[in-house]
């Protein structure tokens, strides 16, 4: 039974290599989404824009902690949305270099909330994703992970620490391909089916010239088959 239990606990730790890689990643992640979103800052998050504070948010009086954690509602002005997102990408270059980690992921944790309540509207699945990962992030093992590679005998083989942030990383995992291997067997239209009549992959691979040449190069059926693969 102790065999067993440390088994799985060795396929839901991390090793000190897999968070400096998913750091630096995450950081880049960030550091790209804020710069894409720093042209559009005036027309979509400051008062002078589509959506000023006064249409967007509550009033202090009716939810004074979403006025606190939202800290981009704290001012409206274009100047105030570029700092906090000039922080954001300063704080991200610091998480890719690796500077007080734990540190750095929190504020980026906190500054994609804010951002998130300032104009909820734009919040997509890749900003619930960074929420999780970056809160993952602050409570991955680094100190510990940095500590037992530096321990004798650790030189040969990498050494290996289980958290909480790394069991959620991986049931995460599981969920997610269940969720979305379910979500296309028992999809009502059985585009994900063997025998579709329309394939999904037919629909899918229509949106970038290397789509439509793969999309081209195979037969319907060959689109079937592999539909049904990705699924199963």
């Amino acid at each position: 039974m102790r065999a067993v239990l440390q088994s799985i606990q060795r396929r839901l730790a991390v090793s000190n290599r897999a968070v400096q890689l998913f750091r630096v990643f995450l950081g880049l992640v960030v550091l790209l989404d804020a710069a894409d979103r720093f042209p559009s800052l005036e027309f979509l998050y400051s008062d002078a824009g589509s959506l000023p504070r006064f249409a967007s948010l509550p009033t202090p009086d009716e939810n004074l902690l979403y006025r606190i954690i939202c800290i981009h509602g704290w001012f409206g002005s274009l100047s105030w949305m570029r700092a906090l997102c000039t922080l954001q990408m300063s704080v991200a270059g610091l998480l890719v270099a690796g500077v007080r980690p734990v540190t750095s992921g929190f504020i980026l944790w906190l500054l994609h909330i804010s951002i998130s309540l300032r104009n909820p509207s734009l919040i997509y699945i890749l900003d619930r994703y960074l929420h999780l990962l970056l809160l993952y992030l602050v409570f991955l093992p680094h100190a510990q992970l940095r500590k037992g590679d530096h321990e004798p005998g650790c030189t040969l083989e990498p050494h290996f620490a289980c958290s909480v942030a790394s069991v959620a990383l991986g049931v995460q995992l599981v969920l997610i391909y269940l969720d979305a291997g379910l979500g296309k067997v028992l999809d009502p239209a059985g585009a994900w089916r063997i025998d579709a009549e329309v394939p999904a992959l037919d629909t899918y691979l229509r949106h970038t010239p290397f789509a439509v040449w793969l999309r081209n190069l195979l037969s319907l059926d060959a689109l079937r088959v592999f539909g049904a693969g990705v699924a199963w």
